[in-house]
Parts: structure tokens; sequence; C-alpha cells
């Protein structure tokens, strides 16, 4: 849009880049096409009264400061700049009633207060009530002169670094935005193909920074952290961190520290797992206290041989920091992961909430939206916009909010009876499988909800090959029931003789691969 814009729209003047700014601002500017096509040459510049051309001449025939709204009450029916700048606040205002009294000054005059009128001076009444309108119409939008200038050269100085430098640029904004805000401005990055990538304990600067052509995000970004990170970053300056122990060690962390990096992601290129480095958070703070205290008796040790010693305690300290090892058995929460990273950077950074979960069997929202009213589907997509609103009748609760997959949005509306049933499954970023029909009506486009369910899971399951059912029952099964984890990869049993793959009930961790005395393997489907 922009580029198209300055193409056809060069700006030679301030004035030329006040409108074309305000072609991106909100309000009544119905008349820009034609100033583009004045400015062109493709057509002639009109005035409603011929009165007004030594005040519009500049700006292609239209009005566009609130000082042009001034000199019109004053040239044309004959105010003062200061009843001008009265009759122009109410308008910004939108005092209708004063506007309304006004009018008749404006076309007829007020002899009270020496204010002659269109018609005594002249100019057709019928073009003045129009003008009136159009002034009505345009000042609770306006600018001053002075203040569109500045806007407007601002806005253009940042639209063509926004295009030219565009990760720059982002790079700086999301250092001068506040943190509800980083959502909506990552959903705009890809947009404009520029990758984020989350925060990283050994690439990561304090705030946003650029990182191979993508923006990464900074340890001061990560909400909750803000300048406790400065030491992590000043100690990295005497080399990276070469692991979880490492890194404990040389930085003495406290417990919302090491909670904030593992959970935002800062701690990945050690473990990818978070639920296993969270598990350990504990274990490395234990170790940690008494590594301080035994630095400290080191420091304050005045006698040489107890300093020996002291010394060999340090490092036994040492030595425990190092051997904590993170318990492999844990596995990773998915839902949880994105859930608390969510928290801390204020949008989907590592994966979306929709790449988690397995969806089959239903219509894609583009699709759908093509399709015919009012027939059974299903789509599935991310909760977005959620808004709980009571029936006017009762005050029962019912909700509505946006639904979006990887190929377009959609309204949703939720009323009181299904709301009942599966209120529990609707929220801010919830995926879910809704079963409905499309209602489309010259006020909404709406999906109707019907009933809902929530998707399960995308996690690969584990196969484990068995000679037949008796080796299952009373050799593998023995060996599986030890590795059974509540968020593992399902278990599916391969039955050699039958040739035949079974679903079971039971979720294992990823260390049953280990095991030696079976023939098991993951299997992405």
């Amino acid at each position: 849009g922009m580029k198209g814009m300055l193409k056809q729209f060069r700006p030679e003047s301030i004035d030329d880049l006040v409108l074309l700014v305000a072609m991106y601002r909100p309000g009544p500017l119905q008349f820009l096409p034609d100033v583009i096509k004045v400015k062109q040459r493709l057509k002639p510049i009109t005035y409603l009264v011929p009165e007004l051309e030594h005040i519009l001449s500049k700006t292609y025939g239209s009005i566009t400061y609130q000082e042009q709204v001034q000199q019109i009450f004053r040239d044309l029916a004959g105010y003062s700049l200061g009843q001008a700048d009265i009759v122009r606040r109410a308008m910004s205002k939108k005092k209708l009633k004063v506007i309304e009294a006004e009018r008749t000054a404006f076309l007829y005059g007020d002899p009270e207060r020496n204010i002659r009128g269109c018609k005594a001076n002249g100019i057709d009444v019928t073009a003045a009530n129009k003008l009136f309108d159009q002034m009505t119409d345009f000042a609770a939008y306006a600018f001053n002169r002075s203040h569109a200038a500045c806007y407007a050269v601002v806005a253009y100085q940042t639209a063509w670094l926004k295009y030219h430098y565009t990760t720059e640029y982002m790079t700086a904004v999301l250092n001068n935005t506040p943190f509800e805000k980083y959502q909506g401005l990552i959903g705009d990055l890809k947009d404009l193909n520029v990758d984020i990538k989350g925060p990283d304990i050994n690439k990561s600067a304090l705030g946003f920074s650029i990182d191979d052509d993508a923006i990464r995000f900074g340890l001061s970004s990560i909400k909750g952290l803000g300048d406790s990170v400065l030491p992590i970053i000043r100690e990295r300056e005497n080399g990276i961190f070469a692991s979880l122990a490492d890194f404990v060690m040389r930085t003495i962390p406290s417990k919302t520290v090491l909670e904030g990096l593992t959970w935002s992601g800062a701690f990945d290129r050690f473990n990818k797992n978070r639920n296993q480095i969270a598990d350990a958070i504990p274990k490395y703070l234990e170790a940690e206290k008494k590594y301080k205290a035994a630095e400290k008796k080191f420091v304050s040790e005045i006698n040489e041989e107890k300093k020996a010693d002291r010394l060999q305690k340090l490092n036994e300290q040492k030595e425990e920091i190092r051997n904590i090892k993170l318990n492999d058995g844990i596995c990773e929460d998915q839902k949880q992961t994105l859930s608390k990273e969510y928290e801390l950077l204020g949008a989907f950074v590592s994966k979306q909430p929709l790449d988690i979960y397995k969806v089959s069997g239903t219509t894609t929202i583009a699709e759908m939206l093509e399709g015919e009213d009012d027939v059974p589907m299903s789509i599935s997509g991310i909760i977005t916009d959620l808004q709980i609103k009571n029936r006017k009748k009762d005050k029962a609760p019912f909700a509505t909010f946006k639904l979006t997959d990887k190929t377009g949005s959609v309204s949703v509306c939720c009323f009181t009876e299904p709301y009942k049933t599966f209120k529990t499954l609707i929220d801010d970023n919830a995926v879910v499988i809704i079963h409905g029909n499309m209602k489309r009506d010259e006020k909404y486009t709406q999906f109707i909800t019907k009933s809902m369910e929530e998707p399960k899971l995308n996690i690969p399951p584990i196969v484990v090959a068995v000679k037949d059912i008796d080796d299952w029952m009373e050799r593998v099964r023995k060996i599986v029931v030890g590795y059974t984890a509540e968020n593992g990869n399902p278990l599916m049993v391969y039955d050699e003789m039958m040739d035949e793959l079974r679903s079971t009930t039971l979720h294992v961790t990823k260390n049953l691969l280990q095991n030696e005395s079976l023939h098991v393997k993951l299997v992405n489907m």
C-alpha cells in the first residue's frame, strides 16, 4: 500500500506530506482520491465558492488544517479569529447544539457579534451551507498546521525506515514498546517477513537485537527479569556459558531469574525439555547456596593451613553443582511450555499453539468461508479476541471470539446453551475444534457453535515390537510399565505374528528407546 501510494503521490512540500499521511488516518477523508488526481494533474482543482481559492490552493482544494477552518469563518463570514476558534473548538468536540446555533450566523450573520455572514458578503448560501457541513465533518479530525507538519515528517521518516531497514526499525520499535504490546508487533513481523527468535543465554543482548537478519529477544525483555540480567550480560564477556552448571556457578542467579530463563527458552541450547530444567532448579539453588557459603568462608579465611581446606571445600561444592543431573524421565508438557512462554514473552515464539495439536477431519476456515451457509461442518483453530457477554433478557453469559487457522479467520458465536457445556474449553489462545454452521446476514458473518472439543496433542507414538500377544503380556508389558509418564508419548504395539499395529492406553518416556532388551522406535506419523 505505502509503496504504491508514494509512487502516485510524490510529496514536494510539507502540505503534500500532511495529505499523504492523512491517507493513513481514520476520518472523513473521502476527498483524498480527488486530491491525488489533482496532484497528478488528471483533474482540475475545484472550489465550492471562488472565495476559497486563496485559503485552499496549497492543499488541492481540500480542507486540511484547523487554521483553514478559522480562515474560512473569518474571510467568508466576517468572524474575528477569536470567534472562529470558539466554533472550531465546538466542532472538534462535536458539540452539536453550539455548531447548529452557529450555522445561522455563518450563513446570515449576527449583528450582536458584528458578524456579517456569507450572504451579505455575496457568497451563494447553498454552497456556504454545504461548506459548513464539510467543516463540521472535518473539524473532529483536524490538526493545527504545525502539529500536522511534525507528525507528517516523522511518519514519512519512519515509513521510509520501516520499508528500507525493516529489521533494524522493528528492533528499535520493540525496544521502545511496553510488554503488553509485544504480541501485536510480533504478529506484524510475519507480514513483514522478519523472523523473531526467542531468548538465548549466549546470544541475547540486554534488549531486542539483530541476529542473522532476525530479531532476537533480549534477556531483559523477558517479563519479570528487567535489569536483574545485567550481571549475566557482564559475566558473559568473560566467555559464553558452556552448560547450566557453568551458568549457575558464574552468575549466582535467583529462583526468579532461573525460572524466567528456563520457561522463556533461554536455556534451550542446553536442553530443549524445559520441564526437566525446571525440575532441577531447586537442586541448583540448594547447591549454589552451599557454594556461596563455602566461597565466603574461603575469602574471609586468614590462616594459611585452613585456607587450603577451604579451597578444597569450595571445589567440592563446584563439583556438586557440576554433578546435578536432569531427570530425563520427565516428559515435556507442550501445553504448559507454550503457556509459560506466552506469559514471559507476551507472544508465542518457539512454536504456535496450532503446531502442537493433531487435528483431522475439519474444514479449513478459508474453505468454510467459500462454502454454503447453514451446512453442518467442523473447523479448528486458535481463539483470540474473546469477549464474554450477557444475554439481554436474563443476563445469561455467552461468548464471541475470533478463530484463526493457517488459512484465515472467522468470527464465532457460542450462545448461552452450548456456552454452559463448553465454557471450560473457551479461553484466549486455546486451540479448539468447533462443530456448527456458518450464518451470514447484513449485520454479521459468524460461525455458530453447536458443540466443541479439545484436539489431541500431536505427540509421536513410540512403537514396541512383540513376537505375539503372549510375549507382550508376559515379558514386554512388565518392562514398559517402568517407563510410564503422564505427558509421555503414546505407546503402540506391533504384533509380528499377526502383522498388526495396536494402540494401548499407556504413555511412556523417550527413555524406553534406550532399552536394549526391546525392539522399539519413535514414529513420526
